[in-house]
């Protein structure tokens, strides 16, 4: 697979994907299409986005306003820990990527003159591999205008996280952002560059083909009903099966406009209540027939699990929005 995350910053999920050790904001106010999240020092708030460019090559995009940055070179993210950084050059209205390679020696890009004007969206991205061997790589890009690659890079501290915003420190630059993607470079879609993209969350709407699962009121009838509320209501209303092989599927709220649509993400949320490792699947019904993801273990505690489809798996193609509209999407108890 190659798409790894998607978030939008519209449902209520977004802290479980997502680690928050200080709270952020999220305000329509904040974003380009729906929510966004605003991070920086005034607000002195960050966020950790989970990602692993060491065993692999990593790429992430997202939409970002800098709404206030003062003057010279201001912090944004952090790239793994101090010394590698994207900053926003605010003297210049472009960001400027701080590799560290030595004690005193960095590695560094920009991006192209007023690429990233204050206080007006831009959809930036970065392409990166972490390494200590001379095997690094390092790529940016501005609204679908991208740096020449460097590569061969030897990274001068090792990667622990990837810190959007600050609190430690005043040369940080105020800024929201939305619509965020992460991905790799495996596999045969979604496997470079995205460009600028929308991130919608869909819920369910309707019944599926499957029904197999019991709701909460002790019947199988309008399970959808169970799980189509955002926040989920944590055990209110649920679907539950201890039969491996059981399915649900819903159809799906339809994705809005024409898009070119990237891929789909699978987001699931539930617990087990058996002893012993217990699991569930993703599954897609399209054109009549079933296809799954991987299994993904289930914990004691409500929790998100999420795996993603890159392609329409019926066709192995793109999906469309007709065929993702068409589609029903839902879950495998396995054991």
């Amino acid at each position: 697979m190659a798409l790894l995350r998607l978030e939008s910053f519209d449902d209520s999920l977004f802290r479980s994907r997502l680690t928050s050790p200080v709270a952020y904001q999220t305000s329509a106010s904040y974003g380009l299409h729906g929510d966004g999240a605003r991070l920086g020092d005034t607000p002195g708030h960050y966020l950790y986005v989970p990602v692993d460019p060491v065993t692999g090559t990593a790429i992430m995009g997202f939409a970002l306003k800098v709404v206030a940055s003062g003057s010279g070179d201001r912090m944004l993210i952090e790239f793994g820990r101090a010394g590698t950084e994207i900053k926003y050059d605010a003297t210049n209205a472009r960001l400027h990527s701080m590799i560290q390679t030595g004690s005193t020696s960095y590695s560094e890009q920009y991006t192209a003159l007023n690429s990233v004007p204050l206080n007006k969206w831009a959809y930036v991205e970065f392409k990166w591999r972490h390494s200590q061997a001379s095997a690094g790589t390092f790529q940016m890009g501005v609204n679908g205008a991208y740096t020449t690659e460097d590569t061969g890079i030897d990274y001068f501290s090792g990667f622990s996280a990837m810190k959007f915003g600050w609190v430690t420190i005043t040369d940080v630059a105020d800024f929201y952002i939305d619509d965020l993607y992460v991905a790799d470079t495996t596999g045969s879609a979604n496997n470079d560059f995205l460009g600028p993209i929308v991130v919608e969350p869909l819920l369910p709407n309707g019944n599926g083909f499957h029904s197999d699962l019991v709701g909460q009121d002790s019947n199988s009838t309008d399970n959808y009903l169970n799980v189509d509320e955002d926040p989920p209501d944590d055990g209110t209303t649920y679907n539950q099966s201890g039969t491996q092989g059981d399915i649900d599927t819903y159809a799906m709220e339809d994705v809005s406009g024409s898009p070119q649509v990237k891929g789909v993400v699978a987001s699931v949320y539930g617990k087990r209540t058996q002893t012993g490792a217990k699991y569930f699947r993703p599954v897609t019904r399209v054109s009549s027939t079933d296809y799954t993801l991987s299994d993904l273990a289930l914990s004691e505690d409500y929790s998100l699990v999420e795996d993603a489809w890159d392609v329409n798996p019926n066709t192995s193609t793109a999906w469309t929005p007709t065929t993702l509209n068409g589609a029903e999407f839902g879950v495998e108890v396995r054991d």
